[in-house]
């Protein structure tokens, strides 16, 4: 995590890098990975909610996770994305 912190905060410009296959920013992917100290530390940074090439915000991956797949071990993150959730 020290790691990570560190490249974030001397490169600022990769917090809203969108890859061009799958359109995922590093966002989405501290979500898949039930990262949710990575995820706060981008949200702290104001990492933006693109949605990516399936027309999913970083919230619809906790949100379908928990209420669709029953899978409550992203129920931490969805209450943290609720937050900042326009």
């Amino acid at each position: 995590m020290d790691k990570f912190i560190k490249v974030i905060n001397q490169h600022h410009e990769i917090i809203d890098y969108v890859e061009a296959d799958g359109q995922n920013t590093l966002l989405h992917w501290a979500v898949c990975y039930k990262r949710k100290l990575m995820a706060e530390h981008l949200l702290a940074r104001n990492a933006t909610f693109f949605s990516n090439e399936n027309g999913c915000t970083p919230y619809d991956i906790a949100a379908m996770a928990v209420d669709e797949g029953n899978d409550y071990s992203f129920l931490e993150l969805k209450n943290l994305l609720a937050k900042y959730k326009l």
